[in-house]
């Protein structure tokens, strides 16, 4: 009898734990190595800060593709400070972020984070999602240089804004800025202003539209620079 319930204990005790699944630890210490290269190369790419324009000498190969807020492609865009330090922008907005990449760089965060950050159970997807990070071929990074905000005048009138900067592409395989050319954007001159239902529109409210519309054109001027200087394909959808 005693016998028997020992087995049904042990039996128990092995669905209880093969229930439990892995954690993001048990998940990101077999490719972590392979992180902590990934963000010392960030960290030399940083260092590439060009002074001048860079055009590649020969047509890319491969292609960079960006395709959207996607792990299917091979390259990724980054803010420029994010390549010395990743993290920024995880406890609080960097300014005039176009967030690009947003989910590659998840996955270099995930893999540098410590043993006691990561005690959290495992998505299905997080291997899967770590290895597809892994492979991406170049990195793009998107500095600014200049910002003259918007300002509302009132609800209805504003006087526009404009952003100047420098994007730069990088080849994790050779370890070499392969790109880099300035850009500039500004405000729409119309930009749609809406507001809830019962509520009275105000300058404030613009202001806020105001500055995403020209975050937004950053990040439509950088990927139209890039796409031009690279030959590559790059989009902020799918």
């Amino acid at each position: 009898m005693n016998s028997i319930v020992g087995r049904l204990s042990i039996f128990f005790v092995g669905i209880l734990v093969a229930g439990c699944g892995e954690t993001q630890l048990d998940v990101v210490k077999t490719v972590r190595p392979q992180y902590e290269a990934f963000r010392k190369q960030l960290s030399e790419m940083a260092a590439m800060d060009p002074k001048s324009a860079v055009r590649p000498s020969a047509p890319l190969k491969p292609k960079p593709i960006l395709k959207g807020n996607t792990l299917d492609s091979n390259t990724a865009v980054f803010k420029f400070e994010q390549l010395s330090d990743p993290l920024l922008g995880l406890k609080s907005p960097l300014a005039m972020d176009p967030h690009i990449s947003g989910r590659v760089l998840t996955q270099i965060r995930t893999g540098i984070l410590t043993d006691e950050q990561l005690t959290r159970k495992a998505s299905k997807n997080l291997r899967k999602e770590l290895d597809q990070a892994l492979q991406v071929r170049y990195i793009g990074a998107l500095k600014i240089l200049g910002v003259k905000p918007a300002v509302a005048v009132s609800t209805e009138n504003f006087q526009g804004g404009n952003a100047n900067g420098v994007v730069m592409l990088f080849d994790r395989q050779t370890m070499k800025l392969v790109f880099a050319d300035a850009f500039q954007a500004q405000n729409d001159p119309e930009v749609p202003f809406s507001y809830r239902e019962g509520q009275k529109p105000t300058a404030a409210g613009l202001q806020t539209w105001l500055d995403s519309n020209l975050t937004g054109n950053v990040k439509k001027a950088a990927l139209k620079k890039f796409a031009e200087g690279t030959g590559g394909v790059f989009s902020d959808v799918p």
